[in-house]
């Protein structure tokens, strides 16, 4: 009997002591209960708020979203007008390359044209010499012709007799009768020779072959 008291005593304690234990594990339950109830309120809390706050960066996003929109498309804009800047200029530079050599080519040619013109010039310049020197030997000779012909008039008038003076017109007349086309041209040569001219089988007149020489060498 004394065993079986024993052991319902110990039953007895053992369940008290689990009592005490389920009592203490009841009273952590209940505060880890309001522990998690006021962690619970708090989540909640901070949800409202994280979804407040994402509302706002939402609205602020699509306030910035739409400016932001505009400048990207102001930006595509100014690449393309870059873009085709840069392709206009270097269409621009390439007929720019290309107006550059032409002008070097007009400036080259203007070079040789001025180098013509002034051979043009200097051999114009020397005809004209020519020219001039050709007329005052042609003055000369017509002067001389002329005091020839003053000469002989009054020579024709110093002539003692009649007899005389008519040989002296028979003579002039048979002279004017000759054929003086040879002694003329031989004159007309001569004159030209003098002034630095030549007349060549096409009847052009040429400087001699000495002047064409010495106006080569000036050239």
């Amino acid at each position: 009997m004394s065993d079986i008291a024993e052991r319902v005593l110990a039953i007895v304690a053992e369940n008290n002591k689990l009592r005490g234990t389920v009592a203490s594990l009841n009273s952590k339950i209940n505060t880890l209960q309001d522990i998690c109830a006021s962690q619970n309120t708090e989540n909640d809390e901070l949800r409202t708020k994280n979804e407040a706050l994402n509302k706002i960066i939402r609205d602020t996003g699509k306030a910035y979203d739409k400016p932001l929109e505009e400048k990207n498309y102001k930006i595509l804009d100014l690449n393309e007008r870059i873009n085709k800047w840069e392709a206009e200029c270097d269409s621009y530079k390439k007929k720019l390359d290309q107006l550059e050599k032409e002008n070097e080519e007009l400036k080259a040619k203007r070079d040789s044209d001025n180098q013509r013109l002034c051979a043009v010039e200097t051999g114009l310049l020397h005809r004209n010499m020519q020219i001039n020197k050709l007329i005052a030997i042609l003055r000369r000779k017509i002067t001389t012709h002329r005091v020839v012909r003053v000469a002989l008039k009054a020579a024709f008038k110093l002539l003692p007799d009649l007899k005389q003076q008519t040989t002296f017109e028979g003579i002039v007349e048979h002279s004017k009768k000759v054929d003086h086309r040879a002694l003329v041209e031989k004159e007309v040569s001569a004159t030209l020779i003098e002034a630095g001219l030549v007349v060549g089988s096409n009847n052009l007149v040429l400087p001699t072959p000495t002047r064409a020489a010495e106006e080569e060498e000036e050239n």
